[in-house]
């Protein structure tokens, strides 16, 4: 969502849990994923100016 809650993944560790709610992107890999999607996005905004 707009929050970087993940609301569905294939990988289910990254579903939301009916405990501990949704999984946020900033909480993955140490936050490293939001890094990550972030330089993916970066590169592809480039490719399309």
């Amino acid at each position: 969502d707009g929050e970087g809650n993940i609301i569905t993944h294939k990988n289910e560790s990254f579903n939301p849990d009916p405990e501990k709610g949704y999984a946020n992107i900033n909480e993955i890999l140490d936050g490293k994923l939001k890094d990550i999607v972030g330089a993916k996005k970066a590169t592809e905004n480039k490719i399309k100016d």
